[in-house]
């Protein structure tokens, strides 16, 4: 756990930098807005004793000039407050905006890096949510709130003392209590909103299924209309069967504090009303200890809340410099200085075993395999054999629970991961369907070639389909932010032969492709392979699929059920073996004969 000073520096390196320099008005503009009240309220003392003095007979010309004087000046002082108060918004604003991008990124980048596992982490994305919940802005100017209330509090405190310096107690020991109020209030609310932010991102999920692209035709088709405005209906009751409990017990405690205040402020205005009755006070010093007391009262209750929020703010950015601290399988991979060799590469599993998170059964148990080096391994099984969770392994967005995983004789973990990934090219089954041009899809982040590009379309017979798109490569996929005049949206075989283009591109030793025709016809399913089979030359391959017949050519295939390797050799060795593969792949061949004829 970090120190609380840390976290305090955190927040404020994350919303103070060089380039915003111009934020330090914003604290003196703050110091001068909260002594307006003290100014306007000597101001308004001053003209209503000068009124007073002259309803009781003494018209003397200097008291109405110095009645016009310091109406003026109460103008003036309102005039400034309001240039005072734009020029601190826009400031704000400006500043706010440039931290939030700030943060943002943060967030963006750390997301990038955070474990697969800990996407289906309820708790984890619950204290996300928190974290990203934080405003630094809001957290400084709570901080600045509270320091500018300290002259506040002295200005109007010296006036009651004047007066009487009980009420100066009275005003400070009135507002204690708050403190402890305050801060346990605010703890309920902090753990209310973890608690309840599964639920809220359970309402977004049913709220936004109808405007969601990938989801809407089942969701018209199948008149799924009912079924999701009732799911909604019913996240909504649960939600606000525990947020009104909370929203009771806040209001209860708000109404608590108004009455407190009033009953407080009635007190001592009955006892300002008795000096003003015995003629011992000006009407224009009554509304000015009037003023005094609510505002030292005020100043006080800012400085308490501000202690209160203190703890809170701390608690808050404990989350936030824990979310950030928390080092990934990815963030751990960047720390090794480990480089990935210019040669082919042998991938080897040693007793690999495996289970996801929060789950006893095990995927993967003492797995023994390798994918020897400039090979294509095939590696096939049904559906829940553990392939796909076998490929995450060896990309490392998990770790085995035990075993190892090599890479030329050394363990994944300890290559640098951006050395690592830039050795691996993947191909998976349901490809991203990123907003953004061809061109750019394609080159994945890297220096776009155009020449390069071009290229590795024509390999994959969309260079004519490019050519035919508004602005060639240069157009926009998917029609997220462009009009369909300035767009395309490609068919499920172009976008995977989009995504073959992408692993041409990158042109890595290691080549990954997990079931990377599962939805395609079989034309287009044969198509695919035909470029896979070129894009695979030269390179240590992985090749996952569910049709036996797209793997006949590997160099060796292995045979997966229940986590386990039953059955390795060629295609031919496997035939001769009449095992498991050889009847599978004599289904196979059978369904797709008969399903040929009947096209036929």
């Amino acid at each position: 756990m970090k120190t609380k000073n840390g976290n305090v520096k955190f927040i404020l390196n994350l919303a103070l930098e060089p380039k915003l320099w111009f934020i330090i008005f914003i604290p003196v503009l703050a110091i001068i807005l909260e002594q307006k009240e003290f100014v306007s309220s000597w101001l308004s003392a001053q003209i209503f004793n000068i009124l007073q003095f002259i309803v009781e007979g003494k018209h003397d010309i200097s008291l109405l000039r110095s009645a016009i004087f310091f109406s003026v000046l109460l103008f003036c002082v309102n005039i400034a407050e309001w240039l005072i108060s734009t020029i601190s918004g826009l400031i704000e604003n400006y500043w706010r905006e440039n931290v939030n991008v700030k943060l943002q990124t943060k967030f963006m980048k750390k997301d990038y890096r955070i474990d697969i596992a800990n996407f289906d982490n309820p708790e984890l994305q619950s204290r996300r949510s928190v974290a990203q919940g934080i405003d630094p802005i809001d957290q400084i100017k709570k901080v600045i709130s509270g320091v500018a209330k300290i002259p506040v509090a002295i200005s109007f405190g010296t006036v009651l003392w004047h007066y009487n310096p009980l009420m100066v107690f009275i005003a400070v020991i009135v507002k204690l209590p708050l403190y402890f109020i305050r801060t346990k209030i605010n703890n309920e609310n902090r753990e209310f909103h973890i608690q309840t932010d599964v639920l809220q991102r359970e309402k977004s999920y049913f709220r936004n299924i109808p405007v969601d692209k990938s989801s809407v035709k089942e969701f018209k088709i199948y008149h799924m209309q009912e079924y999701v405005c009732d799911k909604y209906d019913v996240s909504v009751k649960k939600y606000y069967k525990k947020f009104k409990g909370r929203f009771v017990k806040n209001s209860i405690v708000d109404l608590f504090l108004d009455y407190y205040d009033s009953i407080t402020v009635i007190i001592v205005q009955i006892i300002f009303d008795v000096s003003v009755f015995k003629g011992e006070m000006l009407f224009g010093d009554f509304t000015l200890l009037i003023a005094a007391f609510s505002n030292l009262t005020g100043s006080v209750e800012t400085l308490v809340d501000f202690a209160s929020e203190l703890k809170e703010i701390r608690k808050q950015d404990d989350m936030l410099r824990e979310y950030f601290d928390t080092k990934e399988i990815f963030e751990l991979g960047e720390e090794n200085n480990t480089q990935i060799a210019e040669c082919f590469h042998t991938i080897t599993l040693k007793k690999v075993s495996f289970k996801y998170p929060e789950t006893d059964k095990f995927v993967l148990r003492d797995l023994d395999m390798e994918i020897p080096a400039g090979k294509i391994c095939g590696l096939v099984g049904l559906n829940g054999s553990g392939k796909s969770t076998l490929i995450n392994l060896i990309l490392r967005l998990y770790k085995p629970d035990s075993g190892e995983i090599l890479l030329d004789g050394i363990n994944i973990e300890k290559y640098n991961i951006e050395s690592y990934y830039s050795a691996i090219a993947c191909v998976f089954q349901n490809t991203n369907r990123y907003a953004m041009p061809i061109k750019e899809y394609i080159a994945a982040g890297r220096v776009c070639d155009d020449k390069k590009i071009t290229s590795v379309l024509s390999q994959v017979k969309l260079d004519n389909w490019c050519k035919e798109q508004p602005h060639g490569i240069d157009t926009m996929l998917t029609r997220a932010f462009s009009s369909e005049a300035d767009s395309v949206e490609p068919s499920i075989g172009q976008w995977q032969k989009l995504s073959i283009a992408r692993a041409i591109y990158k042109d890595a030793p290691i080549m990954i492709l997990d079931e990377p025709s599962a939805s395609l016809d079989v034309d287009t399913e044969n198509e695919i392979f035909n470029y896979i089979s070129k894009l695979t030359v030269g390179k240590t391959a992985i090749l996952v699929s569910h049709r036996l017949s797209n793997i006949i050519g590997c160099d060796l295939i292995y045979m997966l059920k229940d986590g386990k390797i039953i059955e390795q050799g060629t295609h031919s060795e496997l035939l001769d073996a009449n095992g498991v593969y050889a009847d599978l792949f004599r289904q196979q061949a059978k369904y797709y004969y008969i399903n040929r004829i009947e096209e036929q």
